[in-house]
């Protein structure tokens, strides 16, 4: 069977609470991003790319994308480059992890690109089926516009859940009132999207700070990292504790091998085995740990 400890180890506390500061830089990067695509879509609803063709274009998505890019990668930057100097600071390296490689910035140009291009097609499909709702049921696209705030960034299924949530006020609660009705579709949309943000923060701040972290070992002569599962974590992940990979993949791994939300982490490897807790020395001048590996057969 798996044994996962109890207790996160050094490294792995140093991290964690690494990525839940970060989580608040991301966060508002990405709540920056979502107003400025938002004030484009409502902009361009009024304009001449609505065309009342569902299946059309209803927005400058090539711009949007550009603004996404802009606006998140000062946030993704700073969330990779502490995940650099977390790194240098394990192995008691007192020089800060150089951010401005070529490496680096090609890194975090492919994260940001990643991000943005899967959210604004989520979000595309999601107000699609918005505005679709919309003419059905007459209403003008000003009015539409106007309650898309908490669409945006929201998948397609999350989008319809919000359409569905207001067809059961209507049947189940005939005598609500109109106001009502909208305002308990806000309360609920709203929600949607404020754990939406949350997921999409949390998420792409391990991605950013793990690829930082794995950079940062990288050329620090790091070889392997050991895939550390967190307190509780679920049935994949407790099935990866342990596992090696080689640097230069390690990186991606959470969470692009884990799931959104995921907060395990990655120890470095010395002479075969990870490394649980800061050292005084670099990497080349160390004496390996015990294996921490936690698979264990019955």
């Amino acid at each position: 069977m798996i044994v996962i400890s109890k207790k996160l180890n050094k490294i792995h506390s140093m991290l964690d609470g690494l990525l839940l500061r970060n989580e608040k830089v991301m966060l508002v990067a990405v709540r920056q991003w979502f107003d400025v695509m938002l004030k484009q879509i409502r902009r361009d609803l009024s304009g001449s790319y609505f065309k009342k063709d569902v299946a059309g274009e209803f927005t400058d998505w090539s711009k949007i994308n550009k603004d996404g890019m802009r606006t998140v990668k000062p946030g993704a930057m700073a969330v990779f480059a502490s995940g650099g100097d977390l790194a240098n600071k394990i192995f008691a390296v007192s020089e800060g992890f150089d951010m401005l490689t070529v490496d680096a910035v090609k890194q975090v140009d492919g994260i940001c690109a990643t991000l943005v291009r899967e959210v604004s097609q989520e979000t595309k499909e999601g107000i699609r089926a918005v505005i679709k709702q919309g003419i059905k049921d007459g209403k003008g696209m000003s009015s539409v516009a106007r309650e898309l705030r908490p669409i945006v960034g929201l998948t397609e299924t999350q989008a319809q859940s919000i359409v569905n949530y207001r067809k059961m006020l209507e049947e189940k609660h005939p005598k609500m009132s109109a106001k009502m009705q909208d305002y308990k579709t806000r309360q609920y949309a709203s929600k949607t999207q404020t754990r939406r943000l949350n997921t999409i923060a949390r998420t792409e701040t391990a991605r950013a700070q793990n690829a930082g972290y794995a950079q940062s070992m990288k050329e620090m002569g790091v070889e392997q990292l050991e895939f550390s599962a967190t307190v509780g974590a679920c049935n994949l992940c407790a099935g990866m504790n342990g596992n090696k990979y080689n640097v230069d993949k390690a990186g991606a791994i959470i969470p692009g091998q884990t799931h959104p939300n995921c907060r395990c982490c990655m120890l470095p490897v010395v002479g075969g085995n990870a490394i649980s807790t800061p050292q005084k020395t670099r990497p080349s001048e160390l004496e390996p740990e015990p294996n921490l590996a936690k698979k264990v057969e019955k």
